[in-house]
């Protein structure tokens, strides 16, 4: 069952971001049909997913502000190299039918995503802030094997990282699926940009602050 209440989230909502998007957007609502409207998510809660959570308590939600707090000095210590800014390009899918080397069917997608170049040297100190927000949640039995489902561990680098690095641009609605062959065949080089990370959230699911972006429970600035 999925009883997630919050998720550990990147913003990707700064402006000359999501004027890229609404680009992106623009292109396929002219090259496709307008019908496809109701299939873009709002690309002011654009975001990056690190981990699911299941706070139900506020005693859970303060264990979780708490692990973030503990991991300052480590985030701090790799941002003291620089900013990061991650690179977003190229389109995929996600589809619930997989052929028998795990390829997604791109004519049945459950939703089209814009990837994070993980070959990029900032998203490897990404990975280092990533690694160190799953340790700690792990150690203090926040999250489990079944959040994990979306993490890996890398054993040359001994580090835990995402599987698949990804922003969500387009969803299937009411359990209906997209074809998504033409517009990835169309857009699937599409270069978002990059974009430097400046907050780190702890997000309740289906609540949202003054920017329509998701409430933070807690949140870490990376652009002191």
């Amino acid at each position: 069952p999925d009883d997630y209440t919050h998720f550990i989230s990147i913003p990707f909502t700064y402006s000359k971001f999501v004027e890229r998007l609404n680009i992106f957007k623009k292109k396929i609502l002219l090259d496709f049909e307008d019908s496809l409207e109701a299939n873009f998510v709002d690309f002011t809660r654009t975001h990056l997913t690190v981990l699911m959570l299941s706070l139900p308590t506020k005693e859970k939600q303060d264990k979780a502000i708490q692990a973030l707090e503990k991991i300052n000095d480590k985030i701090q210590a790799i941002l003291s190299k620089g900013p990061i800014a991650l690179i977003v390009q190229h389109l995929e899918c996600f589809s619930s039918i997989q052929d028998n080397k795990g390829k997604h069917d791109r004519a049945a997608s459950r939703l089209i995503y814009a990837k994070i170049n993980a070959r990029d040297a900032d998203y490897l100190r990404f990975t280092e802030i990533v690694n160190a927000i799953v340790t700690q949640f792990l150690d203090d039995n926040i999250i489990g094997k079944r959040e994990l489902s979306t993490i890996q561990y890398n054993n040359t680098t001994k580090k835990y990282e995402l599987k698949h690095p990804h922003l969500t641009l387009m969803r299937g609605r009411d359990n209906k699926t997209i074809d998504a062959r033409k517009i990835i065949e169309s857009f699937g080089y599409f270069d978002f940009g990059r974009q430097r990370i400046q907050n780190i959230d702890i997000s309740a699911r289906g609540q949202f602050d003054k920017d329509n972006y998701f409430q933070a429970l807690h949140r870490v600035n990376l652009s002191k």
